[in-house]
């Protein structure tokens, strides 16, 4: 079992949710929204932006998928602080690749669970800003999950398929320590 970190790092966990073929269909029922027309778009920090589509805090709309989520987490991660989290589908089709970037999140911590099919030519980069080299790799493996320190510089890359049925589908967890959720 892994430990939650406080320091700068990137965990790899394969087959992350167990019985995904029974999981798969079901994230994909998920009403997405784009950015502007997110429930969560008023009030939301003007620098903070998304490309792509993503669903409603599954807090609020699939209670049982971000209870699965944490159940599944706890399985296989020590969570060393009281966390709170917002998670979220994130679809990337094709049409999104240009619009990728370097970015950190504003949070404790972050994870990523891939969950459309597996694309090597996909994935998430890890960044040493102050040099621009790229740290390390992790490629888009369906039901893998990334955690990772929110204080690693990060870019998608290889965002692919038209639609929910064969787009980037992912699921992203933003962990904040509880009592320190931003927007």
């Amino acid at each position: 079992m892994h430990t939650m970190f406080d320091s700068p790092s990137v965990l790899v966990i394969d087959n992350f949710f167990d019985d995904f073929d029974y999981l798969e269909e079901a994230f994909k029922k998920e009403p997405l929204y784009d950015f502007e027309n997110h429930p969560e778009s008023k009030g939301r920090n003007p620098l903070e932006y998304w490309v792509g589509e993503r669903s409603d805090s599954l807090i609020n709309s699939n209670p049982f998928l971000h209870s699965l989520f944490f159940q599944t987490a706890s399985k296989k991660i020590v969570f060393n602080k009281d966390f709170e989290a917002g998670l979220y589908l994130h679809l990337r089709p094709e049409y999104t690749t240009k619009t990728d970037y370097c970015h950190q999140d504003a949070c404790h911590s972050a994870v990523l669970v891939y969950l459309s099919k597996t694309n090597l030519d996909s994935g998430t980069n890890f960044y040493d800003v102050e040099n621009g080299n790229v740290l390390t790799t992790a490629k888009f493996v369906q039901n893998r999950a990334i955690f990772f320190s929110s204080k690693i510089w990060h870019s998608a890359f290889g965002a692919h398929g038209q639609d929910i049925n064969d787009g980037r589908l992912t699921l992203n967890a933003f962990m904040y320590e509880h009592g320190h959720r931003s927007r």
